[in-house]
């Protein structure tokens, strides 16, 4: 085997496969991929082609023991001892095909133009949205909802407590929640029995703003044992379709 592209003369260097076989991939034979054939498939009874000649055979049992390669075939009377990768069956062309047509058919009406239809959950869910944080957050005017620390002369040591009740069960569930937490804390941080000389009594209003932080410190997070996005968004659907209902009921109350 002479080495070069295209075994002319000026070989140029190349290794001795470059540039033959240029007529047998699936891109020349039409787009079709033609797969060699397992032995399996050609059992007795089976008409197959001879790649070579083009003769129609008929696969005829092993009358003697042989490699699972060869297939014995009848051609008209002709039997011969032919290997499987010499032979393919009268169907497989036609079975490749629809193979191939497959993958490419178009489904009908899969390409018209749907009529443009606006969207309007999401700004329905971005409101909504707004309005949970307006729940669960205080604001600079003391407007907004949440925990707040109560500071009075008949409770010199403040509390906690919840700044507006809604009325919605899945904002109360929370604020409740996060009382209960900050109690807790407060106790396990400020208890004088198991604090040392160095140190100090932190202020409940210091607890609450690590509280409402996350894990990194760096952003808010109003409710804690939410574990991430997806889980958030959960629980501002259900106050969502929580404040539809109500509104359903303040409508048919009304009418």
């Amino acid at each position: 085997m002479a080495p070069g592209q295209w075994n002319g003369k000026n070989f140029g260097g190349s290794h001795t496969g470059n540039g033959k076989k240029q007529k047998t991939g699936h891109y020349f034979n039409n787009g079709i991929y033609h797969r060699p054939q397992s032995h399996r498939e050609f059992e007795a009874g089976v008409r197959v082609v001879e790649k070579k000649t083009g003769n129609i055979g008929v696969v005829k049992e092993k009358k003697e023991k042989c490699p699972r390669s060869l297939i014995r075939v009848d051609f008209d009377g002709e039997v011969k001892y032919i290997r499987s990768n010499l032979l393919h069956t009268v169907d497989k062309v036609s079975i490749e095909q629809e193979k191939q047509f497959k993958k490419f058919k178009k489904t009908q009406g899969k390409n018209k133009k749907k009529p443009f239809v606006k969207n309007t959950s999401v700004p329905e869910f971005r409101k909504a949205k707004k309005e949970f944080l307006s729940h669960l957050r205080q604001d600079i005017d003391n407007d907004g909802g949440g925990v707040s620390i109560e500071y009075s002369d008949d409770n010199s040591k403040s509390k906690y407590y919840i700044n507006r009740i809604t009325g919605n069960d899945v904002i109360d569930k929370i604020n409740e929640l996060n009382i209960e937490n900050l109690n807790n804390l407060n106790k396990k941080i400020n208890d004088r029995k198991k604090m040392t000389v160095l140190q100090h009594l932190v202020s409940k209003q210091r607890i609450l703003e690590l509280f409402t932080r996350d894990n990194s410190g760096s952003c808010l997070n109003y409710v804690p044992y939410c574990a991430n996005k997806t889980d958030y968004y959960n629980i501002v659907n259900k106050y969502m379709n929580e404040s539809k209902e109500k509104d359903k009921e303040i409508e048919e109350k009304s009418t």
